[in-house]
């Protein structure tokens, strides 16, 4: 499942390196990376059997490859310069002050996962800390705040996971 969801993720997103990196990183502060390299071929073959039945063209054009290079070929050896104009703080900023409600939403949800750390379960916390760990990879090439939404999208998601787990390990306590 994993190889699909990161097979998915490819097509739609040329920052899914992002995510994956945040994804190793979770599954790694939970300790169930071991279980990841032990699945590690099923995973890898599923995700390329997800983007060679769904985009064919990507493994014969080497779409994704081709991506990286060309950001890869921005940042080091054009120094980035692309990316000098991007006010990370201030474009959080913006973000929150437009976006209040949502903002102050996920404030709170994050003060009730630190307080309700230990009653929450391992996937949930994986999948916090991978669209935590997106959106702080992404901050420094947000050119537009567009790049956010899929962090966004993900943490809104397991933030609803977050509370809703907390709202049952409460209740099952009573």
């Amino acid at each position: 499942m994993l190889g699909v969801v990161m097979g998915l993720t490819a097509l739609c997103l040329e920052t899914y390196l992002f995510l994956v990196l945040s994804s190793f990183v979770a599954l790694l502060a939970s300790r169930k990376i071991f279980k990841l390299y032990s699945n590690f071929p099923v995973i890898l073959v599923s995700f390329f059997l997800t983007l060679f039945f769904l985009n064919p063209g990507i493994i014969k054009t080497g779409g994704g490859v081709t991506s990286w290079l060309m950001y890869a070929y921005r940042i080091f050896f054009r120094n980035g310069e692309e990316y000098q104009g991007v006010n990370w703080v201030n474009n959080w900023l913006e973000f929150g002050s437009v976006n209040l409600y949502f903002s102050i939403f996920i404030l709170a949800v994050f003060c009730s996962y630190l307080v309700f750390f230990k009653k929450i379960e391992i996937p949930v916390k994986v999948l916090l800390i991978t669209s935590i760990g997106y959106l702080l990879l992404i901050t420094p090439f947000n050119l537009n705040t567009t790049y956010l939404f899929p962090g966004l999208l993900i943490t809104s998601f397991s933030c609803l996971l977050v509370l809703l787990n907390i709202f049952e390990r409460l209740s099952g306590e009573k």
